[in-house]
């Protein structure tokens, strides 16, 4: 059993970190007052944009939330110069600045830790990019993407947005940006264990770096490979790659980086159990990274003397140690850094023999591993309770980590992996060893070449003549041919492009009628304006899918005593969300028809019944359901339950007073869960005038405004007790009108449901 060790696997950015020195800010300063001058005297838009943009590159560092107001100045200018007649190499100008603005809110909210706004600017540079093509502004967003989806701990779609930033930059011949989306890859594959595929990825970067002679690159790439070795036991091929990217960072002075290899020797050191040698690595490390402001490598470096100190059984400074780094690490929001100080904690616990406290720790260790996708913290908390819990004599949770170590164990060390990595090794080597054989053989030539291009030179006198004679009927000859034959090749792609566009428009033609007769079910199954209105005089339904078919349904139901009416949000939208509205659908049918049922709660039990055996006959498990607000109205008296989605009741309270009552939804859906408990259903008596509410989240959810943020349901409910003196028709009208403005030119986020009863 082994404690745990924190290593620095480093990643490298598009853009790289700006160290500030009090001389830079000055020299900054100056020039963003020269900036300012120059923007207040400049006449044409395209002049303000290039001076908003240096502006911007100036200060988003230490000026953010100006820097966001330039970029909204920036995308309001290009706004408005888009929509009058303008070049084509005028409107490239335009539409590539609103990327540039849109990329860069994208940014700034990251960093914030919006990420749903984030998203929203990103794509929406995305779109902006494409219409022109402009593909070094899609690979920034792609690799803006990564970042935000690491500090959301979403590897897969991380590494897909790495990877789409990979073909760009090898379609652009990008071999710098190449060679930096690859190494990043290659940490993503390391962190989730897959040595053979990180491997690759890391000795394809070092490659590169090495080729453009880029020492700050080069570093980091070996810092990485010898990581790799050191998890395959290769410690002596290891210690090689850790020296020779510190010897790189020495070169650079790069501050942090030495930090970095200070600390990964003194682990090679310390798994070898040269505990002197590896204590003497950390305290350095721990300096440099003071030096550096780096707080993620000294806190690594607290926790790795920790380890020292603990092999020592010096357990309480070892804990003071641990305890210290885990400060850090939830300041900066560091979950691998969190695992790993719960797994040492647990283990200090461990070697002192209280096994109580060890578990807690290395449960929550081994919990936050597991929803982040560490597999080598996995690996090593499941091995460390397999002891804790034979220590407690608890054999059969013992068994199941013990069968979880191994399964992580063989990942990790699969003949794959080893082979893999031996393979990239001699690739490294080979590649090298051409690089130096085409040099020797440049420098051969050199020798030769003046006594060639002398014979030359002579044979071009006596056949210049015959050129003169012969070339000019050759080359007309050559050029008719030529002419012929790429008028049959440009007639022939011409054809084939005719044909693969016209069988592009009939299968979309055949999916658009396929998804508008899906429509036309789905509307069929809705209840008309007509029924609605005969039952509900004083009735709306703002209801707007966000495709053509939508997983939001309204549904009404008249029975001998009541109307019964409900809206209802299923799982997803589009296509998949209409197919599980149809099953939705279908269950609140029959509790009615077929099992009798007026009371909503009893309803909505029924419904999941009926959902849940639907879902329960493939072989597939199938979680997708519906949220839903039901009532049930008879005269005055309101019956209603919900599923996750509530009811709001605006009451008059005198002339003039409006009192808005919400009730709260059961917090369970419409479909399979952990713990369901029966929907609970209120009784509430109402009177002339009073208004219900039943609606979805697809309203309250949308993105607009001008920060492109959520509407909320506050804003919603202020909306609404706006609107309270209007007739129910104008108040729809109020709706769709305050929602496409509050959305703007953005995408509609949800499908949109909201049901409004006066009684």
């Amino acid at each position: 059993m082994k404690s745990g060790r924190e290593k620095v696997l480093i990643g490298l950015h598009m853009i790289c970190v700006v160290l500030f020195v009090c001389g830079n800010f000055l020299n900054a300063q100056n020039q963003l007052d020269s900036l300012k001058l120059a923007l207040n005297t400049a006449v044409h838009d395209s002049t303000r944009i290039t001076i908003l943009k240096e502006i911007d590159d100036l200060i988003y560092l230490y000026e953010p939330e100006e820097a966001l107001k330039i970029n909204y100045r920036i995308d309001s200018i290009c706004s408005v110069n888009l929509k009058s007649n303008l070049n084509p190499k005028e409107k490239e100008f335009y539409i590539q600045n609103k990327g540039y603005a849109f990329n860069s809110m994208g940014v700034y909210y990251t960093n914030l830790g919006k990420y749903d706004s984030a998203i929203v600017f990103l794509n929406a540079a995305k779109i902006e990019y494409r219409k022109i093509r402009f593909w070094n502004g899609i690979s920034a967003v792609y690799i803006n993407f990564r970042r935000l989806y690491l500090e959301k701990n979403v590897y897969e779609k991380a590494l897909t947005y790495l990877e789409s930033a990979v073909q760009i930059k090898q379609l652009l011949k990008d071999y710098k940006g190449l060679a930096v989306a690859s190494v990043n890859i290659g940490n993503i594959h390391y962190n989730r264990g897959d040595y053979a595929k990180a491997m690759r990825y890391t000795t394809q970067s070092l490659i590169e770096f090495e080729k453009l002679n880029d020492k700050y690159g080069a570093s980091y790439a070996l810092n990485n490979i010898g990581l790799i070795q050191q998890e395959m036991k290769n410690y002596s091929a290891a210690e090689d790659y850790f020296t020779r990217s510190l010897k790189l960072r020495e070169e650079v002075n790069d501050i942090a980086g030495i930090s970095a290899s200070m600390n990964n020797l003194g682990l090679l050191f310390q798994e070898q159990s040269l505990s002197e040698k590896a204590e003497a690595y950390f305290q350095k490390s721990l300096f440099y990274a003071k030096k550096a402001k780096d707080r993620q490598i000294e806190a690594i470096a607290l926790s790795n003397i920790g380890l020292v100190l603990q092999e020592q059984k010096k357990f309480s400074e070892a804990f003071a140690l641990f305890s210290e780094s885990m400060k850090i690490r939830e300041e900066i929001e560091d979950d691998l850094g969190i695992s790993e100080c719960l797994y040492n904690i647990g283990y200090n616990y461990f070697l002192q023999g209280d096994m109580s406290k060890s578990a807690d720790f290395v449960s929550r260790s081994m919990t936050l591993s597991k929803s982040r996708d560490l597999i080598l913290q996995t690996r090593d908390a499941a091995n460390l309770l397999k002891g804790i819990y034979m220590r407690q004599g608890q054999y059969k949770q013992a068994l199941e980590m013990y069968e979880k170590y191994i399964a992580a164990r063989d990942s990790i060390l699969s003949d794959e992996n080893q082979r893999e990595t031996i393979r990239q090794e001699y690739r490294y080597q080979y590649e090298m060893q051409s690089v130096a054989d085409s040099i020797r053989r440049m420098e051969e030539r050199k020798v030769s070449d003046a006594e060639i291009a002398r014979q030359k030179a002579e044979l071009r006198v006596k056949r210049n003549q015959q050129f003169v004679l012969f070339g000019g009927l050759a080359f007309v000859l050559l050029f008719a041919a030529f002419v012929y034959n790429r008028f049959r090749v440009t007639k022939k792609q011409n054809l084939i492009i005719e044909a693969q566009k016209q069988l592009v428009e009939e299968k979309n033609k055949e999916i658009t009628d396929s998804i508008n007769y899906a429509k036309r079910i789905q509307t069929a199954i809705l209840p008309s304006s007509r029924i609605v209105n005969a039952y509900l005089p004083e009735t709306f339904i703002f209801y707007k899918p966000k495709d053509i078919v939508a997983g939001d349904f309204y549904w009404l139901q008249k029975t001998e005593n009541e109307v019964l009416i409900a809206a209802c949000d299923c799982t997803g939208h589009g296509v998949p969300g209409a197919m599980v509205s149809v099953v939705c659908n279908n269950g609140l049918n029959r509790s009615v028809r077929e099992y009798g049922l007026t009371d909503p709660g009893k309803i909505l039990d029924k419904t999941r019944e009926i959902v849940i055996a639907e879902f329960e006959k493939s072989d597939e498990d199938v979680k997708d359901g519906m949220d839903i607000s039901l009532c049930s109205l008879s005269g005055n008296t309101l019956k209603w339950s919900g599923a996750n989605n509530p009811l709001w009741i605006f009451k008059r309270n005198g002339v003039n007073g409006i009192e808005r009552i919400e009730i709260k939804p059961d917090k369970q859906p419409i479909g399979k869960y952990a713990d369901p408990k029966p929907f609970t259903t209120h009784t509430i008596e109402l009177c002339k005038g009073d208004t219900i509410y039943l609606f979805t989240d697809g309203f309250q959810d949308q993105f607009g405004g001008e920060k492109g943020k959520k509407l909320k349901a506050s804003k919603l409910r202020e909306l609404l007790l706006s609107i309270q003196h209007l007739d129910m028709d104008t108040q729809m009208q109020k709706l769709e009108t305050e929602f496409e403005t509050w959305r703007g030119e953005l995408e509609q986020n949800d499908d949109v449901c909201l049901i409004g009863v006066r009684v």
